[in-house]
């Protein structure tokens, strides 16, 4: 039982988590399915890059709490 007492205070994070990738993924493979994939794939690549480039501005630490 030792591990559902470390599992259970990140539990409140799980649940909107789930939700989302469960209510947006269809709706992303709909949208998938209609373009191209290598604009989607140089899309993809140019906001990765873009929160990469960003990264070294990050000032503080956030910590998911409950």
């Amino acid at each position: 039982m030792s591990w559902l007492v470390r599992i259970q205070p990140r539990s409140c994070l799980v649940t909107p988590r789930v939700t989302a990738f469960v209510l947006l993924s269809p709706l992303a493979g709909a949208i998938a399915d209609c373009l191209d994939r290598k604009r989607i794939t140089i899309a993809t690549h140019l906001a990765r890059m873009l929160f990469v480039s960003l990264l070294p501005f990050v000032t503080a630490v956030w910590k998911y709490t409950c």
